[in-house]
């Protein structure tokens, strides 16, 4: 689905330009040719036609000045911040979640109010409805948050400072809550996943029947372009996710059929795979992988005519495409 804007040649700020939502970002724009583009990175990589995009290297903190970057700006695009790290409980962890998560946004959000930006799209994270749905009753946009863990917390409170950085200025924000992310470049979990297939290794989940929601790389491109201007995304929370949810073990299944072989599956129970998890310290990831986590995008594609881009099985047909060109550029 294409998303064109009305205007000329909008300027827009991408924060985490160089990370792996980012990149997917400035490509789809760039191929619109509607776009100037003003791209925040940590280095200045060799990533992008520096012909045609503005690169300010910018650390994430609450004292950036980003005011050069949002010169011009009529929309931000906040991909920035620190990911989700499991079992990470200590002081120290929350006070950089803090820094860079929830400070380093309100004090961008401030800026580019100030600088005339129109449109905040600030990329948060399903973990601030919750961590787990019991199957068929799915989060739903207007859900009372309930985040479970320092990160998810984090996200939450970005949340709330965008929104008082939006109040009585002109600037609009959009929250987008993604679950799991995945599509070409994609790393750590999913990417471990597909390489534990690759390998043929045998993997305990036959007989898991959850459903989790997921999201390709590319609905949820789609999704923040949709929302750079559409009128009734104007202060507004949306959820996305592919509009369809699998068990892990139809998950493994269906990655397995993209890759032309099959993933070799055996029972454990639920019960002894959490009893594991908990002796391992591993009680997140095993979370992840069976409990289950559904999101209701209804909203979202009601209100924006919108619907995702493309099919679990193509987007995990690129995801693993561009693995195995990986692979066989590194010879393993």
């Amino acid at each position: 689905m294409k998303h064109e804007i009305k205007s000329n040649r909008r300027t827009t700020l991408i924060t985490g330009a160089a990370g792996f939502i980012g990149q997917h970002l400035v490509r789809a724009l760039l191929q619109q040719d509607q776009y100037q583009l003003h791209l925040g990175v940590r280095t200045k990589k060799s990533l992008f036609p520096m012909e045609k995009v503005r690169v300010f290297e910018q650390v994430i903190s609450e004292t950036t000045n980003w005011l050069p970057a949002l010169e011009g700006c009529d929309v931000v695009i906040h991909l920035a911040g620190i990911a989700h790290v499991f079992n990470k409980t200590t002081q120290a962890m929350k006070a950089r979640y803090r820094r860079v998560n929830v400070d380093s946004t309100y004090h961008l959000a401030k800026q580019a109010a100030a600088a005339g930006v129109k449109r905040f799209i600030f990329v948060s994270s399903i973990g601030v409805n919750g961590c787990e749905t019991i199957p068929g009753n799915p989060f739903m946009d207007y859900d009372e948050p309930n985040p479970q863990n320092l990160y998810a917390r984090s996200k939450l409170e970005a949340e709330q400072c965008l929104k008082l950085a939006c109040e009585q200025t002109d600037m609009s924000f959009v929250v987008i809550r993604p679950p799991l992310t995945y599509g070409a470049g994609v790393m750590a979990n999913f990417q471990r996943l597909i390489r534990a297939i690759q390998k043929g290794y045998l993997l305990p989940f036959q007989s898991i029947e959850n459903k989790r929601s997921f999201v390709s790389v590319y609905t949820l491109v789609d999704l923040l372009i949709c929302c750079m201007d559409h009128p009734l995304a104007a202060n507004q929370t949306f959820l996305v996710s592919d509009g369809e949810d699998v068990s892990i073990r139809e998950l493994l299944q269906r990655t397995a059929s993209a890759m032309n072989t099959n993933v070799k599956l055996f029972t454990v129970p639920y019960s002894l795979l959490k009893a594991l998890g908990y002796l391992t310290g591993q009680s997140a990831v095993v979370q992840r992988l069976c409990g289950s986590l559904q999101v209701d995008i209804t909203r979202t594609c009601q209100q924006l005519d919108w619907k995702p881009v493309m099919s679990m099985e193509q987007a995990l047909r690129l995801t693993v495409k561009d693995l195995s060109n990986q692979s066989e550029e590194f010879g393993t």
